[in-house]
């Protein structure tokens, strides 16, 4: 696999590769969904979830870049992942901020 795409609300974009260099080599797709902009203890954050194949997913937390859950990955796939959300902590808060999950919910722009 090349490249991750990132699903938000049934849309999908491109979003970069999870390491420079060498990329996961699965030859499956793989799907990342963000939460909105979240608020806990007072920091800023957003969850993060790839998912691929049947049952294969990693949970992750930005902009700390840590991978909390996973099941279907290898150690060094979790390595990639949690690189990639270090790496783009900025561009995916910022798209996180774009979130607003109850107009979503009412089919509301």
């Amino acid at each position: 696999m090349d490249e991750i795409w990132i699903e938000r609300h049934g849309l999908q974009q491109k979003c970069g590769r999870p390491e420079k260099g060498k990329a996961m080599d699965r030859g499956e797709e793989l799907r990342m969904t963000y939460s909105g902009l979240l608020l806990k203890d007072g920091e800023k954050m957003v969850r993060v979830c790839f998912e691929r194949g049947k049952g294969g997913y990693a949970e992750g937390i930005v902009p700390r870049g840590t991978i909390e859950k996973s099941s279907g990955f290898t150690k060094e796939e979790i390595e990639q992942l949690a690189a990639y959300l270090q790496e783009n902590a900025t561009d995916i808060l910022h798209k996180a901020k774009e979130v607003h999950f109850l107009n979503e919910w009412l089919g509301r722009k």
